[in-house]
């Protein structure tokens, strides 16, 4: 597989409560140049878990077909929430 980098950027604030519970934090872009994936969200879970939730295809005209990029995405989308906000 081809090195893929990208870049978290950003990161705000952001509030609302979704059907199942979890609540979304913040949302934050990723460059993956030349591309750019918007509003990626940090929700936390009943349970209290963070998660980074890419958007679907229906929203955001993407679909990553890499498990390991679309994973490498999450963890650095929450270590930057967590640098950012100090939650978590």
């Amino acid at each position: 597989m081809t090195q893929v980098t990208f870049e978290i950027i950003k990161m705000r604030p952001s509030s609302g409560m979704l059907e199942s519970g979890s609540e979304i934090l913040a949302t934050f872009d990723v460059d993956i140049f030349p591309f750019r994936i918007w509003k990626v969200q940090v929700r936390k879970r009943p349970s209290g878990e963070l998660f980074a939730a890419l958007p679907g295809r229906t929203n955001g005209g993407i679909s990553i077909a890499s498990p390991e990029l679309i994973e490498a995405i999450r963890a650095e989308g929450l270590a930057v929430y967590r640098e950012t906000f100090g939650d978590g």
